[in-house]
């Protein structure tokens, strides 16, 4: 397969396409000789291909590729497909630019509108580099304006030093972009072993790229060339004066509608969008959330997790060959610490207090290793008044609302009230009739929650640090609950805790989620 990039004698000419994805590459034009232009063919044709790669867009004029070809748009703009900012600032850059290589993305990394341009392409560059390093895929890396990230008279990215030193051997390659050369770092320049030069006239200009040019006769010619006219060096091919292909988008002058824009977004970048925003959202309300609180201390490793996943992974290795841990972080599992008092005796004189502890998401009884039962997750859409006539119904076949005010000792307008709202949420049924009143039976199966625990574990507690899960249960919901089974209790403690579990993504064509006890490095979860 090889790469369009124009015509020399009405031939067509192709670059190798190894060479230009992982190779390090340099296009050099001063303003309006084409250097744009023939950056936004060479982008084209490697979507056309199905090659990935991202490009460092400065003034915000690539957008328009997405006319036609199916890009993630990252940016400030409010139609890009991911916000810059939001990405930057949730640190999810590190697994962006992992999927963005895992899958082969074409992206333009729109950096046109924000104040610190260099911070950003920093972080994408270390980003890149680390994911290229672990995956070793081929991807393109397309640095516009390449003297504002490493400029010759001050310091330039050391991030993109390492990526022009040595990302070639991880699949990495990078494309330079100058209207300016003589303003480009002078050992990064050199380091390009294909070059594609057009019109340049400016003196200084000159001299930066003479390195490329055994004779000053041939430099001479830079002058002459037209707009759109280049030489070709390196790729394994003689020099060769070229014109540039014609594009099949927009330059920047014509803005596409946002129709263009959205029709042409494939099923590919959709899944990778919908999904990566996902997780953006839940990072940034994560974050948002200062988790108070503590967490109970974890004793298994980020090291140690991953070496149980790679275990999980190579059980499974036959049925997903392909299957790779796509990232693994710590989450803090929500559970409550609940104490009650209650009286107890003949006459109620003796005061008893028993304790346990509930999942915060579903309302179950929890023990030590995250082993539950049931405890109140079957109840917790009823309310007191609800799960009392539930209670008795529980233990009679069939029984009135006259009936039930009685067993209760709630009024029968009360009752009434609950018994419509029991209906509605189809936990009790008509039965028949009763000296003309209607029957009612219940339609919910659930063990009656045993508060009287005690909880024997002592545990270690540290600060918690990570993802929060939010908890879904409240005191009030819980004590509400506990008073229509123990009239006599009352809640003196209800305090949040959390539970540390890694979380590992697992991905092939498809992802699945294995959830490992951060105390004792036990299987929890397997999607």
């Amino acid at each position: 397969m090889a790469i369009l990039i124009g015509h020399s004698a009405n031939k067509p000419i192709y670059l190798d396409e190894q060479e230009l994805v992982t190779g390090r590459t340099c296009i050099i034009a001063q303003s309006g000789a084409g250097k744009s232009w023939l950056v936004a063919v060479l982008c084209e044709q490697l979507c056309k291909n199905r090659i990935g790669f991202c490009i460092i867009d400065t003034e915000g004029e690539y957008f328009s590729l997405k006319e036609k070809f199916d890009l993630v748009w990252v940016g400030s703009d409010e139609h890009a497909d991911i916000n810059i900012e939001s990405l930057l600032e949730s640190e999810g850059i590190s697994e962006f630019s992992r999927q963005a290589i895992d899958s082969g993305l074409a992206i333009i990394f729109d950096v046109s509108e924000l104040l610190n341009s260099r911070k950003a392409v920093a972080e994408l560059a270390s980003a890149l580099f680390t994911a290229a390093t672990e995956l070793r895929k081929p991807y393109l890396l397309i640095i516009e304006e390449a003297d504002k990230f490493i400029p010759q008279s001050k310091e330039s990215l050391k991030e993109l030093e390492e990526v022009a030193k040595r990302g070639r051997k991880r699949g990495l390659g990078i494309l330079l972009a100058t209207q300016r050369p003589s303003l480009v770092n002078k050992n990064i320049l050199s380091q390009c072993n294909n070059q594609i030069i057009g019109k340049l006239t400016i003196e200084n200009d000159l001299k930066a790229v003479s390195l490329f040019f055994s004779s000053r006769k041939e430099l001479e010619d830079l002058p002459k060339l037209t707009p759109g006219e280049f030489f070709i060096m390196g790729f394994g091919m003689q020099k060769t004066k070229i014109k540039s292909a014609p594009r099949e988008t927009s330059h920047k002058g014509a803005t596409p509608s946002l129709k263009q824009l959205q029709k042409t977004k494939s099923t590919k970048s959709k899944e990778f969008i919908s999904e990566f925003v996902k997780e953006l959202k839940e990072e940034k309300e994560a974050k948002s959330e200062k988790i108070s609180g503590l967490a109970i201390k974890t004793k298994t490793s980020e090291d140690a997790a991953k070496a149980i996943v790679e275990k999980i992974r190579k059980k499974h290795f036959l049925f997903r060959p392909e299957e790779k841990l796509d990232r693994l972080r710590k989450i803090n599992y929500p559970l409550f610490f609940v104490k009650i008092k209650t009286k107890e005796g003949l006459l109620l004189k003796k005061i008893k207090e028993y304790s346990f502890i509930l999942d915060g998401v579903t309302g179950e009884f929890v023990e030590i290793s995250l082993k539950k039962s049931e405890g109140f997750s079957k109840i917790l859409d009823f309310e007191e008044n609800e799960l009392k006539i539930l209670l008795v119904l529980k233990k009679r076949k069939s029984t009135t609302v006259s009936e039930l005010a009685e067993a209760t000792k709630i009024s029968e307008e009360v009752v009434r009230k609950a018994v419509g709202s029991l209906k509605n949420k189809k936990a009790i049924t008509e039965s028949g009739k009763k000296e003309g009143a209607n029957l009612w039976i219940s339609l919910v199966e659930f063990k009656v929650p045993n508060i009287r625990k005690t909880i024997e574990e002592k545990f270690e507690f540290e600060n918690p640090d990570g993802t929060k899960i939010k908890s879904k249960i409240c005191e009030e919901k819980i004590r509400a609950l506990i008073k229509a089974l123990e009239p006599s209790s009352e809640i003196v403690q209800f305090d949040e805790i959390y539970y540390p579990i890694w979380e590992a993504v697992l991905r092939n064509s498809k992802s699945r989620i294995v959830w490992i006890d951060a105390l004792n490095g036990k299987l929890v979860k397997n999607e």
